[in-house]
């Protein structure tokens, strides 16, 4: 592997910083978008961005910060209340994945227009997959009775937690497509402009 040069590498250490700063503005609006229980986030969107020009670790730093903002909203204060530790590792463990698996993909698919295109559509299915793993393995009696005695857990979830949030998140994501592969278009073009520096 090549090493960068100084800067190279202070152009993508300050893109990554902009695309942090971006990532947690995001989600913090994001907040405030809601249909159900849940916020609906938009934050995906520069993670993919971040993830596809720098690569699978950075998408991985931006999904951690998208996930220490998700600690401090109100939606989450309810499964730190039952189970702290379980909620603080399964909000870290899936925005932190979704970036890199973003970035993953984005690495190891040749076709640049498929490859953004299959990275902006898994970005939120990771997260929700591993959102109903957690919630299933440590918040089983919690869920339970939410839903209702007799109520099936993973159904509940699913349909009444999960269900318009995630569709809304997956319509954005592939809606969103052009726009995020012009932005990783010109970024990357800015990054091999010797004017930028």
């Amino acid at each position: 592997m090549k090493k960068a040069k100084p800067s190279t590498k202070i152009k993508n250490l300050t893109l990554l910083a902009l695309m942090t700063a971006l990532v947690v503005l995001t989600e913090i609006i994001s907040a405030n978008i809601k249909f159900g229980t849940f916020s609906i986030t938009l934050t995906h969107i520069p993670i993919v961005i971040g993830a596809s020009i720098l690569g699978p670790w950075a998408g991985a730093w931006l999904g951690l910060s998208m996930g220490v903002v998700v600690l401090f909203e109100p939606a989450t204060q309810g499964f730190l209340l039952v189970n702290f530790a379980a909620t603080v590792f399964v909000v870290l463990l899936k925005s932190t994945l979704s970036g890199f698996v973003s970035g993953v993909i984005y690495k190891a698919i040749k076709n640049k227009t498929l490859s953004i295109s299959v990275s902006a559509l898994t970005c939120p299915i990771v997260n929700t997959a591993i959102f109903i793993i957690g919630s299933l393995v440590f918040f089983s009696p919690s869920l339970a009775a939410m839903a209702g005695p007799g109520k099936n857990v993973f159904m509940f979830l699913i349909v009444g937690i999960i269900g318009v949030n995630f569709i809304i998140e997956f319509l954005v994501a592939a809606v969103m497509i052009p726009v995020i592969k012009k932005v990783i278009d010109i970024c990357k073009k800015m990054r091999s402009d010797k004017s930028y520096i």
